[in-house]
């Protein structure tokens, strides 16, 4: 019993961390568009990468969202695009001052861009109009 309430504690706490870029995401990409994952830090992101791109290809929205290795934060980067072919980034930092601060202070960023590239590290590059 008791491990299922620290499970579920953990589970809860982790998702409310980024529930704010999740939002954001979502809110971009808009009603109905291509759920492409959110894709842990370490995981395969091969799948999240094709449902973009075909989004992309074939003018439907959508939205991706990718962890990548924090030092102090819980750090996320994203992709998404409007109905309207609008495509974002939208980064996310759970704590910008590195823990050196009595309080977290979450950052999120949120750039247009006129195409994308993924790097081989991960990282989400975006031509700026």
């Amino acid at each position: 019993m008791r491990i299922s309430i620290l499970i579920c504690v953990f589970l809860i706490a982790g998702c409310a961390m980024n529930k704010k870029f999740q939002e954001t995401l979502v809110d971009l990409a808009g009603e109905n568009a291509n759920e492409c994952g959110f894709i842990e830090y370490r995981s395969n992101t091969n799948s999240g990468f094709i449902c973009a791109k075909s989004s992309i290809d074939n003018s439907e929205p959508f939205w991706l969202g990718i962890q990548k290795m924090g030092v102090d934060s819980e750090v996320w980067f994203g992709l998404a695009q409007s109905k309207n072919g609008l495509l974002y980034k939208v980064e996310y930092d759970s704590d910008v001052t590195g823990g050196g601060s009595p309080t977290k202070q979450p950052r999120i960023n949120v750039a247009n861009c006129e195409n994308w590239k993924i790097e081989n590290n991960g990282e989400i590059l975006c031509n700026l109009p």
